[in-house]
């Protein structure tokens, strides 16, 4: 048994994939930090295989660009969108007409032959307070006439982050918890957001800067995901931090088994 065998425990890769057309160079990645402490990203099981694509209609950039930010072209936030929906699988439909990305960006949509199209956006829930109600606002609407104005200040769209795309992704599961683990790259190092999705820390997100000494007790699975993603340098520093002792422990049992 390997050392950090020992030290972690068995998982079950759910998914795992790595999108090489997402794969840049951040120069900063405090703003997708900043960007994650305040949403779950969710990995969703649905099955898109009866749809080639999503659409963005002309009035849905417009309101993009007037409500969620920051403003972009059409070709680009389809792309985007695309790449959220059928490779990260983050998108969720919350009605027959409705849906939201990262638990945030509210749109709407009707599906045409073999596409989804986004007819509008009513912008970011971590913007406005009211489109968490906004199911019950829109049926409510069919009876009482509400106009809400939706517009957000030109400076503070500007300062919004599109929904980031990582390089690479893997969902596996422990003992209790279940993961979904982002990579990033940054100055040619890597930066891992980690998503629990169950258990009793589901909805938590952590960062982990493989670059840097450890300062952050994993857990086992945790850490036998990050050495099969091929950063056990990593773990085994980890190990020697939190697990000092009973490392050399180990190391000395060993030593007495097989002498040099």
């Amino acid at each position: 048994m390997s050392i950090i065998n020992r030290f972690t425990k068995s998982i079950e890769i759910v998914d795992y994939r790595g999108y090489r057309q997402f794969e840049r160079s951040e120069g900063n990645l405090s703003p997708i930090k900043e960007y994650f402490l305040n949403k779950n990203r969710q990995h969703f099981w649905y099955n898109p295989s009866r749809l080639n694509r999503i659409q963005i209609t002309d009035h849905a950039l417009q309101r993009w660009n007037e409500r969620v930010g920051p403003s972009t072209d059409k070709d680009s936030l389809e792309q985007i969108i695309n790449a959220l929906f059928f490779q990260l699988r983050c998108v969720e439909f919350i009605s027959e007409d409705m849906g939201v990305i990262d638990d945030d960006i509210v749109f709407t949509f009707y599906q045409m032959n073999d596409s989804i199209v986004i007819s509008t956006f009513y912008g970011r829930k971590s913007l406005n307070f009211i489109l968490t109600k906004i199911a019950e606002l829109r049926k409510l609407n069919k009876y009482i006439p509400i106009k809400i104005d939706l517009s957000i200040p030109s400076d503070v769209l500007e300062s919004q982050l599109s929904p980031p795309l990582p390089s690479e992704t893997m969902v596996f599961k422990g003992s209790w918890t279940k993961y979904y683990i982002e990579k990033y790259i940054a100055h040619g190092s890597s930066v891992l957001f980690v998503h629990m999705l169950s258990g009793e820390k589901c909805g938590n997100v952590i960062a982990v800067d493989v670059s840097l000494p450890p300062c952050r007790r994993l857990s086992k699975s945790l850490l036998r995901a990050l050495h099969l993603m091929g950063y056990s340098d990593y773990v085994y520093q980890h190990i020697e931090h939190f697990k000092g002792e009973q490392l050399q422990k180990y190391l000395q049992k060993i030593q007495l088994q097989f002498p040099a």
